[in-house]
């Protein structure tokens, strides 16, 4: 179901239903976690960015959490699950970096969510 643009059924904010400052301020709080996280990873790696952080993460996780809003009828997710997909979304990208530092992104992302198996090899192949 479309839910943004002119072909939309209905909009995100009205398939929400709980007011536009509410869900700016559900999708805000995850905010410093995904900055946090980016800082850590290019901080501890000091590495060049193998793409943009914010086009391939940061709006791949917003689009992920308008659709679980629109597919579970107005109720966001749980912050399991954002932290699940942003460590799946980050694990991706980073794996477009330098093999030799695989160890070290999966250490940092298993940092955000240790229950998670992490799409970074322990170690190349």
């Amino acid at each position: 179901m479309a839910y943004d643009g002119p072909d939309a059924e209905r909009s995100l904010l009205v398939i929400w239903g709980a007011g536009c400052l509410e869900l700016h301020d559900e999708l805000v709080q995850y905010a410093p976690m995904v900055a946090a996280l980016a800082d850590t990873l290019y901080d501890q790696l000091n590495q060049a960015a193998p793409g943009v952080w914010h086009y391939e993460v940061t709006e791949a996780l917003g689009s992920a959490i308008a659709e679980w809003i629109v597919l579970h009828n107005g109720q966001p997710p749980s912050l399991d699950w954002v932290k699940a997909c942003l460590v799946r979304l980050a694990g991706e990208f980073m794996l477009r970096g330098q093999p030799q530092q695989w160890p070290a992104i999966r250490q940092i992302l298993l940092t955000l969510s240790p229950e998670l198996p992490v799409i970074v090899p322990v170690a190349p192949s």
